[in-house]
């Protein structure tokens, strides 16, 4: 719980200090209760209450629990999906920040060669005039 809190405090990502937006936010805060054995658990109980007595819920044959069901499973879908989606945004702008610093180091290699090739080749000369 501490994390939540922390997260919802600083608004950004714990392990990568990246800022985030409040939808992500809010979707790092619901990830984190619903990734709880808790809610797990009280979702199996409720399920299975509901189908051990429909009539209870007024829904003799299941549908009501199909449709409530479904939406359950988009609804989480989208939260989980808010907060990857973000993040995968995020590690694109680093991946080409890493390509391109690949690129820099490479030039700067090569430039680098080419400067001890023409330092030996003045020496050699510097050598052969004395």
């Amino acid at each position: 719980m501490k994390e939540l809190a922390q997260l919802i405090r600083t608004r950004t990502h714990p392990l990568t200090g990246d800022a985030l937006r409040p939808s992500e936010v809010l979707s790092f805060v619901i990830q984190g209760l619903m990734r709880r054995w808790s809610f797990v658990a009280a979702y199996t109980v409720f399920s299975f209450v509901w189908w051990a007595h429909p009539l209870w819920f007024h829904d003799p044959d299941l549908s009501s629990w199909n449709r409530w069901a479904s939406l359950a499973a988009l609804w989480i879908e989208s939260v989980v999906g808010i907060g990857l989606f973000g993040q995968t945004l995020r590690d694109a702008v680093h991946t080409r920040r890493t390509e391109r610093l690949a690129e820099q180091i490479a030039r700067t290699e090569e430039r680098t060669a080419q400067i001890l090739e023409r330092l030996e080749a003045l020496i050699e000369q510097e050598a052969e005039n004395l």
